[in-house]
């Protein structure tokens, strides 16, 4: 059985990291990632700056820690010069 990743790995030409997802899961952690920080921040106000940003740098900790979890393994790619 071949493993299916939700997210591919970007050209060498273009850095290191993941591109937009393969699959209609990948999508739904773009969905759900872009209504946390986008409702998160709108139910968190009344708590605070503070709070506001920490829930923000933790919903982005843990869309990547999917993203990496899901996506297609990075390679060490040399850059020619």
């Amino acid at each position: 059985m071949t493993k299916q990743y939700w997210f591919p790995v970007r050209p060498a030409a273009r850095g290191w990291g993941w591109g937009l997802p393969l699959v209609w899961q990948g999508w739904v952690v773009y969905g759900i990632f872009l209504a946390a920080l986008i409702g998160g921040p709108v139910l968190l106000a009344p708590y605070g700056q503070f709070v506001t940003v920490c829930w923000s740098c933790i919903a982005a900790a843990l869309f990547v820690a999917v993203v990496a979890w899901k996506g297609e393994p990075q390679r060490l790619r040399g850059k020619s010069l």
